[in-house]
């Protein structure tokens, strides 16, 4: 990260390049974001491409293994404990599904929301 910052903050510097201060600013932000610990973890969090949806209770039998074992994958990614297990299918064994449950029962989530909050005018 500090290498990357150094070659961009050298390349880019207004000195250098002649006055694209804005574009060195946003730099300099995105570095002082990635590399404060708290606040890379909310950069990480927001993630626009990723997909919050939920599947649908009325999918067909057939499908329910492949399109929830998606969405738990999915979501397992912010775990803080990983290997996240797998979804499974219908000839997973039993001590398995228990293990499973456990897990998304107890589930710690380092991902934070921070960024829905709505800000105070006031403040």
């Amino acid at each position: 990260l500090q290498k990357a910052f150094r070659r961009k903050n050298l390349k880019h510097h207004p000195d250098k390049c002649g006055g694209q201060d804005n574009f060195f600013k946003r730099i300099q932000k995105a570095y002082e974001t990635l590399k404060d610990p708290t606040r890379r973890l909310h950069f990480d969090s927001v993630d626009p491409t990723f997909n919050d949806d939920l599947p649908s209770a009325n999918c067909k039998p057939e499908s329910l293994y492949k399109i929830y074992g998606n969405a738990f994958k999915r979501n397992g990614k912010f775990s803080k404990i990983q290997p996240v297990p797998v979804f499974g299918n219908d000839k997973t064994p039993f001590k398995e599904v228990e293990a499973f449950y456990e897990f998304w029962y107890n589930f710690d989530s380092w991902r934070v929301f921070n960024y829905l909050d709505k800000e105070d005018d006031e403040s």
